[in-house]
């Protein structure tokens, strides 16, 4: 009796575990479909095809398409943060308790690059999920040859009082504004500042206003003050910059970082730079509607790397939403694309 014990168990565990693996598939399906119905920050996802799902990891992968890259032509820094925040909630929903949360904070490391056209796989996995808190990871991978290119840590509460808005996932009315990326008068006078360098921050950003960069999908923030190594900025959560909390999107949060604190570098060296890595920590939510204001300043600058650091503030109260740190490189390529995909240099 025993061998037929053991003969029946091994079945059933099998059954069970096919049974299991096919429910989180769906489950994941659904989750990924469910991104590609509204037009929020999460769509970028949408071009994200299904490789694995079990309890607590997932795999997908994409192409890098127009929408996805940088000034160099890469995957933008903001977007892999963004794959990460959302495709490690996706892990999360494939458990038992099937909870998004509410992100914590996210730490990006970025290794290699990848550039317009490369097939990148996601991996994602819940390494511990508590009563109250969640922590997950993810990696990066350049195929064929999975290269890693870069990697996230990803920490989840689960507060009692969250609750997803219908209404953010239809019926929003407001119209986004035109993506525009305005010089602020006194910027050309601050003391210490330099004109040119200024110059080259406004070329460097000229591209947002296209949409075949990441940051020109959702970019509509006023410069409000530039100074030698400090900027600020201000832009109004709308509803292409939310999850489906109807609050600003990590993902967005991070690639707000990611480009204030980039032309900070700029303003203060006159050198693009590239991400080595990102570490945001979400402290408070900001609603549909919000001002938001976004200090970045240049901590230290040496030959090879730049250290910045960002807070983002609700303007109507003060209320800290979030606050990072920003590592950068000098690249050795000092151009941009322009709009033909031809090469400019900065100077």
């Amino acid at each position: 009796f025993v061998p037929l014990f053991h003969f029946f168990k091994f079945h059933f565990d099998l059954l069970y575990f096919r049974m299991a693996a096919k429910k989180y598939v769906d489950v994941m399906k659904m989750f990924l479909k469910l991104e590609k119905g509204p037009k929020n920050f999460s769509s970028i996802v949408n071009t994200c095809r299904l490789v694995k799902a079990e309890e607590g990891n997932v795999s997908v992968e994409f192409e890098v398409d127009d929408r996805m890259v940088n000034h160099f032509g890469t995957l933008h820094g903001g977007c892999s943060a963004t794959m990460v925040d959302v495709i490690t909630t996706g892990a999360l929903v494939a458990t038992p308790r099937g909870m998004p949360g509410v992100s914590v904070d996210l730490h990006m490391t970025y290794l290699a690059a990848a550039k317009l056209g490369d097939t990148v796989q996601l991996d994602a996995e819940v390494i511990r999920s508590g009563k109250s808190m969640a922590f997950t990871k993810a990696s990066l991978y350049r195929k064929p040859e999975m290269t890693l290119i870069a990697t996230g840590l990803h920490t989840k509460a689960f507060p009692a009082h969250a609750k997803i808005r219908k209404d953010v996932l239809d019926g929003l009315t407001r119209s986004m504004s035109r993506l525009v990326f305005q010089r602020a008068a006194q910027a050309l006078t601050a003391p210490g500042v330099n004109p040119v360098y200024y110059e080259r921050m406004n070329r460097f950003f000229a591209m947002d206003h296209e949409d075949k960069t990441f940051t020109g999908l959702v970019w509509n923030a006023e410069i409000t003050d530039v100074q030698e190594l400090k900027l600020s900025a201000e832009f109004t959560v709308d509803k292409h910059k939310i999850q489906h909390f109807g609050t600003l999107h990590g993902g967005c949060s991070a690639t707000m970082v990611d480009c204030l604190t980039c032309a900070a570098v700029i303003v203060a060296t006159g050198r693009p730079a590239v991400s080595v890595n990102l570490n945001m920590t979400y402290l408070n939510p900001a609603p549909l509607g919000s001002l938001v204001r976004l200090d970045a300043e240049v901590v230290k600058h040496g030959r090879s790397l730049a250290y910045t650091r960002a807070q983002l503030i609700r303007v109507e109260d003060g209320v800290e939403i979030a606050c990072a740190k920003h590592t950068l490189a000098f690249s050795s390529k000092v151009y941009v694309r322009d709009a033909d995909d031809k090469e400019y240099k900065l100077r």
